[in-house]
């Protein structure tokens, strides 16, 4: 289902906040992703 809140990306030592779908989560590979509601 398609949520719209904040997305938290962590990548290594870089974590990048953004508000995507869920379909965000298949645009970078190897990264862990927590939606927060």
């Amino acid at each position: 289902m398609p949520v719209a809140t904040r997305t938290i990306i962590r990548a290594g030592a870089q974590e990048v906040e953004a508000t995507r779908f869920d379909s965000f989560e298949s645009t970078i590979p190897n990264i862990r992703v927590d939606n927060i509601s």
